[in-house]
C-alpha cells in the first residue's frame, strides 16, 4: 500500500441508541462502544469521543466518524 492511500481519511456512519444507564458503564471503565456501521462493519469507538453528544437520555442519533488511513479518530459529527 502506498503512502497516499494510507493517509486518506474515511467516514463511518453509525446509528446509535445508547441509554443514559448504558453509557454510565463507560464512565466506570468500559473504554469502548461497539456498534454496527450503516455499511455492516462492526466497529469499536472510544467512549470519550461520544461524551460531547451525551444528553440526559443517553446518546441517540446518526453520527459520522472520520477516521485517518492510520486508524486515528479525526472527528465526530452528529447528522440527525
Amino acid at each position: 500500500m502506498d503512502t497516499a492511500s494510507k493517509d486518506c481519511a474515511s467516514e463511518i456512519v453509525i446509528q446509535l441508541n445508547i441509554s443514559a444507564e448504558q453509557f454510565q458503564r463507560h464512565y466506570r471503565g468500559v473504554p469502548g462502544v461497539q456498534a454496527r456501521a450503516m455499511d455492516g462493519r462492526t466497529v469499536v469507538l472510544p467512549a470519550s469521543a461520544l461524551r460531547a453528544h451525551v444528553t440526559r437520555d443517553g446518546v441517540h442519533g446518526t453520527f459520522a466518524f472520520r477516521i485517518s488511513g492510520k486508524g486515528k479518530l479525526l472527528s465526530v459529527e452528529r447528522r440527525a
